[in-house]
């Protein structure tokens, strides 16, 4: 995929949905983060999940460009 066409789409995305994208990406950094730090604790990964659910519709509009 161009990456024009990429910044093009993200360009569309609504602004609740592009908040919702950037706070996924955010969150799933994060339990990144302390999952390393910590050495797999429990709790991060519901971090983790919630970044990812976060992240579904905002990532699914993007990719397919609807």
């Amino acid at each position: 995929m161009c990456m024009k066409k990429l910044i093009k789409r993200f360009r569309k995305l609504p602004t609740p949905l592009l908040i919702m994208l950037v706070n996924g990406k955010a969150i799933i950094s994060l339990g990144i983060g302390v999952l390393l730090a910590t050495y797999l604790i429990n709790w991060v990964w519901g971090i983790i999940i919630l970044g990812v659910i976060l992240m579904i519709p905002g990532g699914n509009k993007v990719l397919t460009g609807k």
